[in-house]
């Protein structure tokens, strides 16, 4: 089977896949992705053996994925996940730096009250 047209498609669609085996592939991808990809990485980026033992994987699990050419539903599956993955642990690392922010502004803001104290207590006496 051909490669569908590259460019803003729905690839549930464009495979004909029912929900359950979309649903199977999806979850077996994306566990492949987080224990064997480099997620900071693209799917052009990441080394050749890695992807070709996460082919050799996906289609052991799923043998009538051969029929595609070049196997090119997993690696659009995969380059999909690794792009949520990516994105994911950004937000994630962004959320941690904004709660050190906020935990820094606090401690700053009682150790200028603290500080504000000190000095109306040392012109008051």
């Amino acid at each position: 089977m051909s490669r569908s047209r590259r460019g803003g498609y729905n690839l549930r669609s464009a495979l004909g896949w029912n929900a359950q085996q979309w649903s199977d592939v999806q979850s077996f991808i994306k566990e492949i992705v987080i224990n064997n990809l480099d997620i900071s990485k693209p799917l052009t980026k990441q080394e050749t053996q890695k992807m070709s033992a996460v082919h050799q994987e996906v289609l052991s699990a799923f043998p009538f994925l051969v029929i595609y050419s070049d196997l090119w539903p997993i690696d659009d599956l995969v380059r999909a996940r690794l792009g949520y993955e990516k994105k994911r642990l950004q937000r994630e690392q962004t959320a941690k730096l904004v709660e050190e922010s906020r935990v820094q502004a606090r401690a700053a803001a009682r150790r200028a009250a603290l500080a504000a104290v000190d000095l109306a207590l040392s012109t008051s006496s």
